[in-house]
């Protein structure tokens, strides 16, 4: 936990609110894979990726770079200063960024 939500109390409580309630159901929660560029390519859907410029789990500059190439016409945005947790860290943007996608 440390590692991956760092020292921000509210987004420690946040989580860890959360994850008690997901234990409460016992969901099948899937193992995250890497999708391949083929795949990828198939997507023809509008899409949006949103990344924490400091999140552990995934460099936001890698992340970026691979949905262009695989995706060009994505739209992506990287959340300075958050982390994974950007939707408790940086609530109001993200809420902002999916709204404003949902709405084009």
């Amino acid at each position: 936990m440390d590692w991956f939500l760092g020292d921000n109390p509210n987004l420690r409580t946040a989580f860890s609110e959360q994850f008690n309630l997901g234990l409460q159901g016992r969901p099948k929660v899937p193992i995250p894979i890497l999708v391949s560029g083929k795949k990828l390519r198939k997507i023809s859907i509008p899409v949006m990726l949103l990344l924490g410029e400091n999140d552990v789990t995934i460099s936001a500059e890698r992340g970026v770079r691979r949905m262009k190439k695989f995706i060009p016409t994505a739209r992506t945005e990287v959340i300075s200063g958050v982390g994974h947790g950007m939707n408790y860290e940086a609530t109001d943007q993200v809420d902002r960024l999916v709204l404003d996608f949902l709405d084009h």
